[in-house]
């Protein structure tokens, strides 16, 4: 009897302990860096940074990435699968710090059902303040009725302003929240287009941590910054911003339509295809990202096309009706 209350003894530690090393701030590796952000002003002095591995302990915090869709709602999906290949985190004086580089696949339809936070990466991290952070999705795929369809996606390369500090020998927090409902469009056609709509909350000083089965438990710590960012038809990213539910969308080789809400394309005479082979062909630009119906004060219906030529971005108003060029930007 001794032995056998000795067996259930020594296994019930080795849960327990299990358990606990995952709750606790101590992860493998230290900060990989991937360089610095091309968008920022370069430095006047050196940007070499130490290898891998180089900082002292006493110099790191943990960094710790999670992600979740709390509201749902995807034209009876029954699975909208998005691939995240890489997470990183920018500090000013380690330039961008890879999180995680291991591509992971989250179905938002199940993160809805699970109602928690899943894991996307947990880091030991120099210490300092941090100023962005950056998603990178690979693919998403919209499964109904049995059958798989590849969205478009209008923003892969997620690089979201933000600020938070790692202290040392703390623990920091980046949760991301997809809202899938804001983020799918679905063409008359039945295609699907993907413009990112997340909430995006970071934390410091985080009391503790709690991970099982790669659910994420969030215990203490203070909120630092909790914004809505969301992707536009040309894939820039804007604060507060989603595209409007109600609006038509499709998509036109390269560039997205968007026929606003309550507009009746019967109004316009030259069509998107046609106002945007109008822009090109005065040579104002030399391809279309998007063209969307807009009100313009006297000059009503109009498509708003945004266009690139020579590298920089062009805007060309072109009446709906007459077909005639009154804006160019």
């Amino acid at each position: 009897m001794t032995k056998k209350y000795l067996l259930w003894a020594v296994l019930g530690a080795l849960v327990v302990g299990g358990y606990y090393l995952l709750s606790q701030p101590v992860t493998p590796g230290t900060d990989e860096v991937t360089g610095v952000p091309t968008t920022d002003k370069p430095s006047t002095g050196s940007t070499a940074s130490k290898p891998a591995g180089s900082v002292p302990a006493k110099d790191l915090g943990r960094l710790v990435f999670s992600i979740t869709d709390e509201a749902v709602k995807l034209d009876n999906a029954q699975s909208v699968l998005v691939n995240i290949t890489r997470v990183e985190a920018f500090n000013a004086q380690k330039g961008w710090v890879t999180i995680s580089s291991t591509p992971q696949t989250f179905d938002l339809v199940q993160l809805k059902k699970d109602g928690r936070f899943v894991l996307l990466g947990d880091k030991q991290v120099s210490f300092g303040d941090y100023t962005q952070v950056r998603l990178v999705i690979g693919t998403v795929v919209v499964l109904k009725d049995g059958v798989a369809h590849d969205a478009r996606i209008l923003n892969k390369d997620l690089r979201l302003v933000t600020n938070f500090a790692v202290a040392r020998g703390a623990t920091s927090a980046v949760t991301v929240d997809i809202l899938g409902d804001k983020s799918l469009h679905r063409t008359s056609s039945g295609k699907y287009i993907f413009a990112s709509v997340l909430n995006l909350k970071t934390y410091e000083r985080v009391e503790q941590v709690q991970i099982a089965n790669k659910k994420v438990e969030l215990i203490g710590g203070t909120i630092k910054y909790n914004s809505t960012i969301g992707v536009d038809e040309n894939g820039d990213l804007k604060i507060g911003y989603e595209i409007n539910s109600a609006a038509t969308l499709e998509i036109l080789g390269d560039a997205i339509i968007v026929t606003s809400a309550g507009y009746d394309t019967n109004f316009f005479k030259f069509s998107a295809a046609e106002s945007i082979k109008i822009a090109i062909d005065a040579g104002h630009i030399a391809v279309a990202l998007s063209a969307k119906s807009i009100n313009n004060d006297e000059y009503s219906p109009v498509w708003q096309i945004i266009g690139v030529k020579n590298g920089k971005r062009v805007l060309v108003k072109v009446h709906g009706t007459s077909g005639k060029i009154i804006y160019v930007q």
